[in-house]
Formats: C-alpha cells, structure tokens, sequence
C-alpha cells in the first residue's frame, strides 16, 4: 500500500489564506485513494423526492414530509424471525447506499454516505452510516462525521483480511504551537474503526505503512505563524471520538429528554448526555433515530422514559467539568 503525504506535511498541513475559512482548507496528511478499497456494491443513489419511496434488497425507504430541515427518510425492514425495524435519517444524509460485508460474519450490510447540511468550519460537511446486520438481519448503527466529498474511499481493507476498516479523520484546535492564537493551528486526527460484536472500536498501532491514530498538526496562514522560534508544547488530542465499543453506561432509565440531551436516574457522573444514535429495542419491533432529529428522535425518547426501558450508553465522552458529556449511541430495551 502507498502513502501520499502532502508536501511540508512533516511540519504543518497545507496553509490557507484566512484564520477563518473553509472546513477543507487544510489536509489531512493521507490520500485515501492510494489506500486498498474494501469491495462493495453500490445499491443506489440520489436523494429522496418529497412522498417518494423506494424498493431494494426487501427493504423500503420513504421520504417522510417535505424535504428541508425537518425532512425523514426510514428505511424499514424486517429479521429472519419477522421482527420489524425501522430507521430514520435526515433526508440529507440518505444519498448513496452501498451493499458489503465489513464485518465478514456473511451477513451483507449496507453503508449510507450522505450531507450533514452543516457550513462551519470545524463541523463535517458529509457523513457515513453503517447498518451491521446481525445473523437474524437486525440492524445495529453506527455513523461518522466526514470532512471531504469522497465516500466508500474512507472505507479500507488496511490488513488484507477480508474485514472493512472506517477513516474517519477530526480536527481539532490545539495548538501546536503556543505562538499561534486559538484557531491559528491545530491537528488532524485520523482513527481507524473496526468492526467487532457489530460494535466499532479504534485500531492502534501500525499498518501498511502507517501508524494509528495518524495525527498531522495543521497551520491556518501567515498571519498564524509569527516569526521567532516554535515554542510546542503537548496538547491535549482526542481519540476515538465514534467509538462504541465501550459500554461506559449500563442499567440506566431516561429520568428526563429534551432535543437530543438525556438525563438519567439513577444519576450518572455527567449532569446530562447529548447522544448521537438512539436505539429502542422492543419485543415486536427495533427502532432507530440516528442523529437529532427534531420530530422522531424527541418522541423515541419520550417513549423510552414513558416505558422505564433499561438504557446503555455507548462511546461517552465526559467534559472536564463533569457536567455536560456526549454518548455516541443509546440503546434501551423493553
């Protein structure tokens, strides 16, 4: 496998020419179209028209009201037991869908690449969502920020093992360098996800020639980079940040939810949770809000407390202050 690291990438990524520019301004150090693709099929593509609805692999996605903010897309199916599932996107983030087998229990699963609708400079501008399919063909989530136009490139075979590996690379905003002020530098975090127990969890160490989690600090200008001698010192850089491997959560009831944020009883470390993916596992039926969304994944919620459904908290980042902390996925089960 090749690498193809930008030129002066040793030091710093590519330089823009704004403090305050555009999310792609700088890079990430690795070509993922040198890496080794993992094989998969592209089942569809194209976003859903309001009212529209579509037919593949026995499986059904309906656009759910018109599209725009509030706009759904549920893809509904059902387990070799007959037990249905559902699960809703924003309508942005259902664009291209692609059949594959990341996890090689020989299952086929299916990878949804899509828009997040953001513009800011440090939110991704795309998204991946991953359906593993488990051995009675239920569904279990898992979805990533994406900071380029590429798609099934972030999805790899690094080892020759016939199992997918997921790149996600996150910038952040420490510096590098403490001559440079807030949002003059920073670093490109790329972490390789692998599938085990259709949970995903961060690879380290090396491989074909890289080392993970890759990390390349990143420069935004001149004007970010005064003259006079580096004064570097050891930021803080996270890792692993879509991980759900970890169940750092367990028997837990919702006590409160409001616009994605849960509280719990009994009383975690973290005042409240701000949870990406949301799973409700009932005895008929599974269903599955990924990311807010406004409308469905509020009254999933409501219902989980209503219900006193057992929850797990998956992939939790707690805030230094202990207050405020994110969950990557939620799952309760009744």
């Amino acid at each position: 496998m090749r690498r193809k690291l930008a030129a002066g990438a040793i030091a710093t990524a590519l330089a823009a020419a704004a403090a305050w520019a555009n999310w792609n301004d700088t890079s990430t150090g690795i070509d993922l179209t040198q890496l080794p693709a993992f094989p998969l099929t592209k089942v569809r593509s194209g976003w859903l028209r309001d009212r529209e609805q579509v037919r593949f692999d026995g499986l059904t996605a309906t656009m759910i009201g018109p599209t725009g903010a509030v706009g759904e897309v549920s893809l509904q199916g059902a387990s070799r037991s007959g037990k249905r599932w559902t699960t809703h996107f924003r309508w942005i983030a259902f664009d291209h869908v692609y059949r594959g087998d990341p996890d090689a229990n020989g299952t086929q699963d299916y990878i949804v690449f899509g828009s997040t609708g953001n513009t800011l400079r440090r939110t991704p501008p795309r998204g991946a969502i991953v359906l593993l399919l488990d051995r009675q063909g239920l569904p279990v989530p898992f979805s990533a920020g994406l900071y380029d136009e590429l798609g099934p490139e972030h999805v790899v075979d690094l080892n020759h093992n016939g199992r997918a590996g997921l790149l996600v690379s996150t910038p952040d905003e420490e510096p590098w360098d403490n001559r440079s002020g807030f949002g003059c530098s920073g670093h490109w975090v790329t972490d390789v996800y692998e599938a085990a127990d259709l949970n995903w969890r961060e690879f380290k160490g090396p491989v074909a020639g890289l080392t993970f989690p890759f990390v390349l600090g990143w420069t935004d200008g001149p004007q970010c980079n005064p003259p006079g001698p580096s004064e570097p010192w050891k930021p803080n850089i996270r890792t692993g940040q879509c991980s759900t491997a970890s169940a750092d959560v367990t028997s837990a009831r919702v006590a409160k939810s409001s616009a994605g944020w849960v509280d719990l009883a009994p009383a975690s470390k973290c005042q409240s949770f701000n949870v990406g993916t949301v799973i409700y596992d009932q005895r008929s039926r599974r269903e599955i809000a990924i990311g807010w969304l406004p409308n469905y994944q509020d009254d999933l919620l409501a219902r989980i407390q209503a219900d006193k459904a057992d929850v797990t908290l998956r992939g939790v980042y707690r805030q230094p202050d202990g207050k405020y902390c994110s969950a990557n996925l939620l799952w309760a089960t009744k």
